[in-house]
């Protein structure tokens, strides 16, 4: 796992959804970012503004993390959806 770069980073929490949600906004000042899948349920991932069960980035099982790197230079809209989502959530932690 790469670690953060800035001294500091922000921790969030989106809950599990059946329809795409922002699991992150744009932020030009993103370095990177982590997501851990919380919930029983498949979470979808888009580095887009909106995800699906058939347009994803990456697909998360429960208790799969996904780790964008550092050297990606990805800033913009990351989105999420769950298949049969449960009472989790995306753990997500952003480093400047």
């Amino acid at each position: 796992m790469g670690w953060p770069r800035g001294a500091t980073a922000t921790i969030s929490a989106v809950n599990a959804s059946g329809s795409s949600v922002v699991l992150l906004p744009e932020n030009l000042n993103r370095h990177g970012f982590s997501v851990f899948n919380d919930d029983t349920g498949t979470l979808y991932i888009a580095l887009a503004a909106t995800s699906s069960t058939s347009a994803f980035t990456v697909r998360l099982a429960p208790s799969d993390l996904y780790e964008v790197p550092q050297q990606s230079g990805y800033t913009g809209v990351v989105s999420g959806i769950w298949t049969a989502p449960g009472s989790g959530a995306a753990r997500i932690t952003e480093w400047p």
